[in-house]
């Protein structure tokens, strides 16, 4: 039995592994454009080095990207982009877009 269009049958799963049912009904989608808007975060972090996530989002908002504050955030962590105000105290330099700390002596 599948539930809401699952690709587990989630009654079976959820007696035999003792979880709630609609544990394992939870696909995760990604989006479409996922791959364009990370090139175009990326670039516009670069060129703006000191602009953290919200306000690279209000950038693509302006430019007509309709994403989520949360997943310019995520796109961030996972492509290592950092605010160099939070880098500057500790004597980070951006260089192609990315943060680069000193190694310690």
């Amino acid at each position: 039995m599948c539930v809401r269009g699952c690709v587990f049958p989630s009654a079976r799963l959820a007696r035999s592994w003792a979880i709630h049912a609609s544990t394992p009904q939870h696909i995760r989608k990604i989006p479409e454009d996922e791959e364009r808007s990370a090139e175009r975060i990326v670039t516009l972090a670069s060129q703006y080095g000191r602009y953290g996530y919200r306000r690279i989002a209000a950038l693509l908002w302006n430019e007509g990207w309709r994403v989520n504050h949360k997943r310019v955030e995520r796109i961030c962590r996972q492509e290592r982009l950092e605010s160099t105000d939070e880098a500057a105290q500790t004597g980070a330099v951006l260089a192609n877009g990315r943060i680069m700390y000193p190694t310690p002596s």
